[in-house]
């Protein structure tokens, strides 16, 4: 097993919630908003990475974000500011640079800030069974344990066992129609992917710079040149915008030999559409309804409303969702393609509504 200091989290916090609108917007993404709880989701997120274990938490986001940050996680670590999305291939990398900067025998957690995990000491659990197998060498990705055949995730395929429940991993397999996800959980051995990791930074780097040159290199030089304003580092944009954007998964996790999973049960859910949002809370086939609203003969609807009264009357599987005099109404089955009137509503230059 592998010596390290302390975990040193890195949340991602760069997304808008596209999905969510217009409950989520470029003012107030998801992450910042309390969707699960009385707390948002980005102060859950800190919340379950404390304790000894942990350093206080870093964060990547793009300058838009860095108040809210500071506002809802007063203790905080350094917050690093990407000029531009690339995906998470890049931020890993820089995430990387930082942990090293900061201890260089210290872990690096790196997790989404918008995902709901119903049993944070599980989770906690997990990280620290994951740590000395991460401190040896391998790159730890957490699998979630899927309780039905889920077509929105992907999934991870484990293979050979390693140690304390870690596994090889075999393959990542992308979104499945239904019948493969119920093939799968059928099977066994298939877990979705969660997009939480543990590595040893300097393994990071190594193998990125070997692995995806061309996404990793230019985001070491941002680091590298960034400029620091106390806790604000703002990588440097030229570097940046010369990273190429991949996601982790591929720039390292589907090319690296050292990877493992953990296979997990921690009520794990990302809040990636308005189905998922109206499952979250609700029961069977109710609909649910915050705000003020009235349902009457409709099923396994939701109504979120910040203030007119939306009645839905004889529809079923309807997502209702009005925010500051904007309007959504959407088939749930539908759910994921919100995003495309984000799309055309940025083509029409309508910023405003965004």
């Amino acid at each position: 097993m592998g010596h390290y200091s302390q975990i040193l989290p890195v949340i991602l916090s760069g997304g808008a919630g596209s999905r969510l609108w217009p409950l989520s917007r470029q003012a107030e993404a998801k992450q910042f908003l309390a969707l699960s709880g009385d707390r948002t989701m980005i102060q859950e997120t800190a919340d379950r990475m404390s304790g000894p274990e942990f350093l206080p938490p870093a964060f990547i986001c793009n300058a838009s974000h860095v108040d809210q940050i500071q506002t809802q996680v007063p203790d905080h670590g350094e917050i690093l500011v990407e000029p531009e999305g690339r995906n998470t291939g890049p931020c890993a990398m820089a995430a990387a640079m930082h942990v090293m900067a900061t201890d260089p025998d210290a872990l690096m957690l790196l997790a989404p800030a918008d995902h709901v995990i119903e049993r944070p000491d599980a989770f906690r659990e997990a990280v620290l069974r994951a740590a000395p197998i991460a401190a040896a060498g391998h790159h730890v990705t957490f699998g979630m344990t899927p309780d039905y055949p889920a077509t929105g995730f992907g999934y991870i395929q484990q293979g050979q066992p390693i140690d304390a429940g870690l596994f090889q991993i075999e393959s990542f397999r992308e979104k499945p129609d239904e019948a493969t996800a119920r093939g799968w959980l059928e099977t066994g051995g298939y877990h979705w992917n969660s997009g939480i990791f543990l590595f040893k930074p300097s393994l990071v780097i190594e193998e990125m710079l070997t692995l995806a040159n061309d996404c990793a290199n230019p985001a070491r030089k941002a680091y590298v040149n960034a400029t620091r304003n106390g806790a604000v580092i703002a990588l440097e944009p030229q570097a940046f915008a010369r990273c190429k954007p991949e996601p982790i998964d591929i720039a390292l996790m589907e090319r690296t030999s050292k990877g493992a999973v953990l296979p997990c049960d921690l009520g794990w859910r990302d809040i990636g559409s308005f189905r998922a949002y109206r499952d979250l809370h609700a029961a069977g086939d109710d609909s649910v309804i915050f705000g003020d609203g009235y349902s009457q003969g409709s099923h396994r609807s939701l109504i979120d409303t910040d203030g007119p009264l939306v009645a839905l009357v004889g529809l079923d599987n309807v997502g209702v969702i009005v925010r500051d005099g904007r309007i959504l109404v959407v088939n749930l089955d539908a759910a994921q393609d919100v995003k495309s009137i984000v799309t055309r509503l940025k083509a029409d230059q309508r910023e405003d509504m965004l």
